[in-house]
């Protein structure tokens, strides 16, 4: 009988450790690097949370969600920033600019994985960010 039970907890206990063991990963921070600046970003999930762009007009930017879900830019000759507004979220799902070489905007839409929802902000090239996000 002892021989028995002995045998079954050590079943057991070889079922939990392969069941520990063949649990998936946790969610690892990205390390990315954008005009000689690294940030950490999370961890990808549905859309990127890092992306590199090339503008028509005006100076080219890097985007981030960090784990703490803020969003970020840098680019040449300035460090990782917030993006003003406040805005929290889950991954990048677009980047584009509008207008000509005298005025002209650059836009970022991200997404929330809450509500599934997008959001969007804009740079102006004669007065910044917008104050605040949009819905879109």
């Amino acid at each position: 009988m002892l021989k028995r039970l002995i045998a079954i907890v050590t079943v057991l206990l070889s079922v939990a450790g392969l069941a520990v063991a063949s649990a998936t990963p946790a969610a690892a921070d990205v390390q990315y690097t954008c005009f000689g600046y690294t940030g950490t970003f999370a961890d990808p999930n549905v859309y990127p949370t890092y992306e590199a762009k090339s503008w028509d007009y005006g100076a080219d930017n890097c985007f981030g969600i960090s784990p703490g879900r803020a969003i970020w830019s840098t680019s040449a000759g300035h460090p990782w920033s917030t993006i003003p507004g406040g805005g929290l979220a889950d991954g990048i799902s677009h980047l584009w600019e509008w207008g000509s070489a005298s005025l002209y905007s650059k836009n970022i839409q991200v997404w929330i994985a809450a509500t599934g929802k997008f959001w969007c902000q804009a740079w102006w090239s004669d007065t910044g960010w917008n104050p605040g996000w949009t819905q879109c």
